[in-house]
């Protein structure tokens, strides 16, 4: 199968896979890919190697019997979910910290920005207008 076009992109023959055979797990229960997907054959389920304990299986029956992997991994998984929580809350709080300073910084240069100018303001009054009643002497 050869591309002529990048334009006729998806209008050519599909190629055929029949001639492949099905991987499944039951179809061979002892190949390493059903003992990897927790469907391998356990002939005794009180007599377990690590493995089948580990991943689990079927029995004789078909009835799937579980193995103590997955909750394992699922502990894992929430104490790493929960270390990811407090590192991200930790972070929320220094990020608000953060803000909370520099918003504090600007709002004392701007309040001394006013004032300043403010003083300014009276002081020129009061040099224009000797009878001016300046604000710092009432305030």
């Amino acid at each position: 199968m050869v591309y002529n076009s990048f334009l006729d992109y998806g209008n050519q023959t599909q190629p055929d896979f029949s001639g492949l055979s099905d991987i499944n797990a039951s179809s061979n229960p002892g190949s390493l890919f059903s003992f990897l997907s927790g469907n391998s054959l356990i002939k005794d389920p009180n007599n377990m190697s690590f493995g089948e304990s580990f991943l689990g299986g079927r029995d004789l029956q078909g009835n799937k019997i579980g193995g103590w992997g997955m909750p394992l991994f699922n502990v894992g998984k929430s104490l790493l979910s929960g270390y990811q929580g407090f590192q991200e809350a930790k972070t929320a709080r220094d990020t608000l910290d953060f803000q909370k300073d520099i918003f504090n910084r600007q709002f004392e240069s701007q309040k001394s920005l006013i004032n300043n100018q403010l003083r300014d303001q009276d002081a020129a009054r009061t040099a224009r207008d000797p009878n001016y009643k300046s604000t710092t002497k009432f305030l």
